[in-house]
C-alpha cells in the first residue's frame, strides 16, 4: 500500500485539509481535485490515564502506532493508499467482557462483568482510493477500498478473545459541468466478530450479566454456560455530493447497519439483533487570496438505534433454537452538529500561521421499554487553537496550543426495574452519566520539528500534550511521533 513515487516533501496536513473531496465518501472527485503527491512512514506512541473516563474505557490506555500512505498520479489514474498497525494497551477497564469495541452501538447485545481488567489489543487497517476518467474532464469512477482486521484479549477472568474484520466498498461517480461538479456514492460493509469467553483459572466459573439494555440484563456464567458469541453486520447506503470550483462542497447521505448476534456455533441461539440508521451531512469552503486561505467547514450526525429481543425455545427434536417471539425493546438517538473555522497565513509551499475555532454541540436520548429505564444528557461545546511555523536554514519548527470547553445542559439516567440495588444500576450508568455531564477545561500544546536530509526527504519529530479538568476528575494526554515525508 506504500505508493513508491513522490515530488518532494511538503506539509502533509495541509494538503488534505485544503483537498476537500478527500474528506468525502466520493473518491471519483479526487481526478477533478487530486492530492498532490507524496508519501510518508511513521511511528507514533499515545497514552493517556487519569480517572476523568467511562467504565469501558478504562484508567490508562497507550498507543504504539505505525502508519504509512501515498498519494500520486498515475497516467490518468489518481491514487492514495494508506496501511497502519495499532498495538493499544487498555488498564482497568470493567463492565466490557466481550468486545473489541464495547461502545459500537450496532453490537448492542454485549457481555458485562464488574473485573477491573486490562485489555491487549490490535488493528491492522488497509485503505486505498483511486479515481479514473471515463470522459475526459467530463466524466469520472472512483472506489474507495477499506480492510480492517482486529484482534483484542481480555487479560483477567472472566477472559475473553476476540476476532473482528471489516471490509467496506464505496463505489462513486463524479460529472462536471463547467464549475459544477456532481457526485453520486454507494456504500456496503460487512463486518464480523467472534469473542471466545475463557478462564484462566478453570476451576471457578465467573459470573456475567448479558446486557439488554440500560441495567436490563440476564445473568450467565462463563465457565458453565456462556459460549462463543457471534456479531454479524452488514450496511448499505450512499450519499450525494455538490461541488463549485472545488472550493465549495456539500454532502448528505445515510447508511443502514444490520446486525444480528448470536451465541453457540453448533447450535445457534439468537441473542438479540439492532438496526441502526445513520444520517449525515457535510459542508467544506475554501476562500481567500494568494497570502491567506479560509476553511469552514460544517457537520451533523443522526444515528437512530432500535434493539430487538427475542424469547428462543430449544427443541430437542430438532435440535435447534426456535423462535417464539420478537418485540423491539430498546430505543437510541444521537444527535450531533459541529461548525469549524480555519486562517492559514500562507508561504510559498504551507503556511506560517494557522487559527482556528469551532463548536458543536451531541445529544443523546436512549430509552429501553419494559421495565422502564432511559439515560440522556446534552452538551455544548468550543474550542479554539493556533499554530506559528518558524523557518530555520535546512529545517522548521511548528508550535500550537489549543483550548476546548465543554458545558453540559442536562441529563439523566432512571430506572424503573427490580434490579436497582445491582451493580449496573448503582455503579455502572451513574458514573458514566457524571463523566459524560460534568463541564470541562482541555487545554494543550504541541511541537513538530521538520529537518531536510536531502531534497524531496524531510524528517518530522512531533510532541503534544494535554490535560483535561472536570472538577475532580481529570486526565492527561501524550503524544510523541517520528515521520518520514519523501
Amino acid at each position: 500500500m506504500l505508493l513508491p513515487l513522490s515530488v518532494g516533501a511538503q506539509d502533509v496536513d495541509f494538503n488534505f485539509d485544503k483537498t476537500l473531496w478527500f474528506n468525502s465518501q466520493n473518491a471519483a472527485g479526487l481526478y477533478f481535485a487530486p492530492l498532490q503527491d507524496v508519501n510518508t512512514v511513521g511511528f507514533d506512541y499515545s497514552a493517556e490515564s487519569g480517572d476523568w473516563h467511562l467504565k469501558q474505557e478504562g484508567q490508562k490506555s497507550s498507543d504504539l502506532h505505525f502508519d504509512t500512505q501515498g498519494a500520486l498520479k498515475v497516467g490518468k489514474f489518481n491514487l492514495w493508499g494508506n496501511f497502519s498497525y495499532t498495538n493499544n494497551t487498555l488498564k482497568d477497564a470493567s463492565y466490557n467482557t466481550l468486545l473489541y469495541d464495547p461502545s459500537d452501538e450496532r453490537f448492542l447485545y454485549n457481555v458485562a462483568d464488574t473485573v477491573l481488567s486490562g485489555w491487549k489489543r490490535q488493528a491492522y487497517d488497509m485503505e486505498f482510493k483511486a479515481s479514473y476518467p471515463i470522459i475526459e474532464d467530463k466524466l469520472a469512477a472512483g472506489l474507495h477500498l477499506i480492510y480492517t482486521d482486529k484482534i483484542a484479549a481480555k487479560q483477567n477472568d472472566p477472559r475473553a478473545e476476540s476476532f473482528n474484520y471489516n471490509i467496506t466498498l464505496k463505489p462513486s461517480l463524479s460529472y462536471k459541468m463547467g464549475n459544477h461538479l456532481l457526485g453520486l456514492s454507494g456504500q456496503y460493509s460487512n463486518t464480523f466478530e467472534r469473542t471466545v469467553p475463557t478462564l484462566s483459572n478453570v476451576s471457578q466459573s465467573q459470573a456475567v450479566y448479558v446486557l439488554k439494555g440500560l441495567g436490563n440484563y440476564t445473568k450467565e456464567t462463563v465457565g458453565s454456560g456462556l459460549s462463543t458469541m457471534f456479531y454479524r453486520c452488514n450496511s448499505w447506503g450512499g450519499a450525494l455530493q455538490y461541488s463549485y470550483s472545488s472550493r465549495i462542497l456539500f454532502e448528505a447521505g445515510l447508511l443502514h447497519h444490520s446486525t444480528d448476534v448470536t451465541q453457540s456455533a453448533s447450535q445457534p441461539q439468537i441473542m438479540g439483533s439492532t438496526s441502526v440508521l445513520d444520517l449525515f451531512a457535510r459542508f467544506q469552503m475554501l476562500f481567500g487570496s494568494e497570502s491567506a486561505l479560509n476553511k469552514v467547514s460544517a457537520s451533523f450526525d443522526h444515528r437512530g438505534t432500535s434493539g430487538t429481543e427475542y424469547t428462543t425455545v430449544f427443541e430437542s427434536s430438532t435440535n435447534i433454537w426456535e423462535i417464539k417471539s420478537q418485540s423491539v425493546m430498546s430505543e437510541y438517538a444521537t444527535t450531533e452538529a459541529s461548525v469549524l473555522y480555519e486562517r492559514f497565513i500562507l508561504d510559498e509551499t504551507s503556511y506560517l500561521w494557522k487559527f482556528y475555532g469551532g463548536a458543536g454541540f451531541k445529544s443523546k436520548n436512549d430509552e429501553y421499554i419494559l421495565p422502564e429505564a432511559d439515560f440522556s444528557y446534552c452538551n455544548l461545546w468550543a474550542e479554539a487553537g493556533a499554530k506559528r511555523k518558524f523557518g530555520l536554514k535546512r529545517s522548521s519548527l511548528l508550535v500550537g496550543a489549543d483550548l476546548r470547553y465543554s458545558h453540559n445542559l442536562s441529563g439523566e439516567y432512571n430506572y424503573s426495574g427490580q434490579r436497582a440495588a445491582d451493580a449496573l444500576v448503582k455503579s455502572w450508568y451513574p458514573w458514566d452519566l457524571s463523566v459524560l455531564t460534568s463541564d470541562y477545561f482541555k487545554f494543550g500544546g504541541s511541537a513538530a520539528y521538520t529537518h531536510s536530509l536531502k531534497k524531496g526527504m524531510d524528517l518530522q519529530l512531533s510532541l503534544s500534550a494535554a490535560y483535561l479538568a472536570a472538577g475532580d476528575l481529570s486526565r492527561t494526554y501524550f503524544d510523541a511521533g517520528v515521520v518520514l515525508i519523501f
